[in-house]
């Protein structure tokens, strides 16, 4: 169970004489988003209320910031025209004052889930878990596998091959996209320098048209089609780790190396595109900002997708979502 919060903003909160507001945005379970806003009382009093992005309804908050440092936030109910405490939200920062914790109903009737707090500026930012892809694949593999909130895009078996999950969610401008990777090392290939596969793309501003009618490219090209349109953000594994943001026609935009293997451990990706500027984020730290095309400013889906090419590995990504501000 997590709960991530931004609790640098939070420190002089205490300090002050005054009470503070603190604005955020969060999820539960990487699938139920919301919103909302909590007052910060100088003697620890916390009180508040969120909404979930796909709701009208505002729920009260209420809790305590704790002498060990923790947070206790409750979610408030009624019952015969009576508030009472419905579930909670409970976490301590850790050395990078990121809060972690869990929520849970305290029917104890439900396991804990994992959640978090983000500090926002934008009160109109709505999320949403992005589901029911469709799916593109080569002729050698049966992949895309789905389970769950998962999807496995390469096998450790089939050379030569990739497949893209495909999401009809429609952005413009102003927009972010989320996602979990793993990817694995090859047991086929140990005598190799480097027994990772190709790597992944997030494929954005293009039809999904597109891959219905071609083959799609694998190896290093990671399924990016290079017609000219659109945009392929590339998290490249084989031989030269890093993130690199290329046109359509495939010429490199921005580029910059970083770590994408993290020993069969899951990561986080965050791609914003805020008026013309794509930024990139591995595991909350920026990688690659840069100036994208002027003409691409909508889209009406993404997809996300990997290759393998001689060296064959396993590779997927989980709890894909669509911020739009």
């Amino acid at each position: 169970m997590q709960l991530r919060l931004l609790f640098i903003i939070l420190l002089p909160l205490f300090a002050s004489a005054q009470s503070d507001i603190y604005r955020f945005k969060g999820a539960i379970d990487s699938a139920y988003f919301y919103h909302g806003e909590l007052t910060l009382q100088p003697d620890g009093k916390i009180s508040g209320r969120y909404k979930y992005d796909s709701q009208t309804e505002w729920i009260t908050l209420g809790g305590l910031a704790n002498t060990d440092g923790s947070w206790t936030i409750y979610e408030y109910g009624m019952r015969n025209g009576q508030p009472f405490q419905n579930s909670e939200f409970h976490g301590i920062p850790n050395e990078n004052r990121v809060v972690t914790g869990t929520w849970h109903k305290l029917d104890g009737k439900s396991k804990d889930f994992s959640f978090y707090f983000k500090s926002t500026q934008n009160p109109n930012e709505r999320s949403l878990l992005c589901t029911n892809p469709k799916f593109f694949s080569t002729d050698l593999t049966k992949y895309p596998l789905r389970t769950h909130r998962a999807y496995l895009l390469t096998s450790e078996i089939d050379e030569q091959s990739g497949s893209v999950v495909w999401f009809d969610q429609a952005y413009q401008n102003h927009f972010s996209i989320d996602f979990d990777f793993w990817n694995s090392k090859s047991t086929r290939w140990t005598a190799h320098p480097d027994e990772t596969a190709d790597g992944m793309c997030l494929i954005l501003f293009k039809d999904k048209n597109t891959y219905a009618n071609a083959r799609l490219p694998v190896g290093g090209e990671k399924t990016f089609i290079k017609d000219g349109v659109g945009l392929g953000v590339y998290f490249n594994l084989y031989l030269e780790r890093k993130v690199q943001v290329i046109n359509g026609n495939g010429m490199a935009l921005c580029s910059h190396e970083v770590e994408l293997y993290n020993e069969g451990n899951w990561q986080h990706a965050t791609v914003n595109v805020d008026d013309g500027v794509l930024t990139v984020y591995v595991d909350g730290i920026e990688v690659v900002r840069c100036s994208i095309p002027k003409n691409l400013t909508a889209g009406a889906g993404f997809g996300i997708g990997a290759s393998t090419g001689a060296i064959t590995t396993t590779q997927q990504v989980k709890n894909v979502t669509i911020t739009r501000r």
